[in-house]
Order: structure tokens, then C-alpha cells, then sequence
């Protein structure tokens, strides 16, 4: 799950976080998010990575629906699906990933 914060239904970068499920229990992948104030941000790990030139699912504002439903890990890159995997095994359940967490046809995100 991607936890994202929104004001009035509208973007903000204010909280971008991703809740990957964990090791031992549910592991989809999704956005949600928080419109509730004054909850806490959670322990959370940050993806730092080279985009490359091959494109492959980002959070737009046409996709922002599908990801609450469902973020598709396997037409991720490798290297967000390993990320995913190693913030589940070391026992996280959210991650920042920008291509996933931040609205990427959104010059306010």
C-alpha cells in the first residue's frame, strides 16, 4: 500500500509513503490514502535509484484509481521489486519511492 496524504482530494507531497504488506502476511502492493490528520507517519525506508530509460508503471493522475486498487510488483523494474522484497524482509512495511508515491504529472507534486 502507498500511503499518500491529500487535501481536499487534491495531491500533496506532504506524506508519500508505500505500505509493501509484509513477510509473513499480506503482499499486495497498493496506494492508500490517509485523509486523516494528525496520524503519525510511520518507520518507513527511502528507494534512491537511477530511473533508466525504459518506461514502466508511475503514479499519474490517470493511474492514481488503478494504484489504490492494485500497484502491479511484476511490471515494476528490478530494482523496485527487489526493494519492495528487501522492506518486507527486514521487517518494514512502508517505502518511498517516487516513481510510486509522488504524482508524476503533477508540478505541485
Amino acid at each position: 500500500m502507498f500511503l499518500c496524504q491529500f487535501a481536499s482530494r487534491s495531491f500533496t507531497s506532504s506524506c508519500s509513503l508505500g505500505n509493501v504488506g509484509s513477510s509473513s502476511g499480506d503482499n499486495e502492493t497498493r496506494l492508500f490514502i490517509n485523509d486523516q490528520e494528525n496520524v503519525p507517519t510511520p518507520a518507513y525506508l527511502t528507494l534512491s535509484y537511477c530511473w533508466g530509460k525504459k518506461e514502466f508503471p508511475c503514479l499519474t493522475k490517470e493511474t492514481l484509481e488503478t494504484f489504490i486498487e492494485r500497484i502491479d510488483v511484476n511490471a515494476l523494474p528490478a530494482t523496485l521489486r527487489e526493494a519492495i522484497q528487501v522492506t518486507r524482509h527486514l521487517g518494514y512495511s512502508y517505502i518511498w519511492i517516487d516513481a510510486l508515491c509522488s504524482l508524476q504529472d503533477s508540478k505541485k507534486d
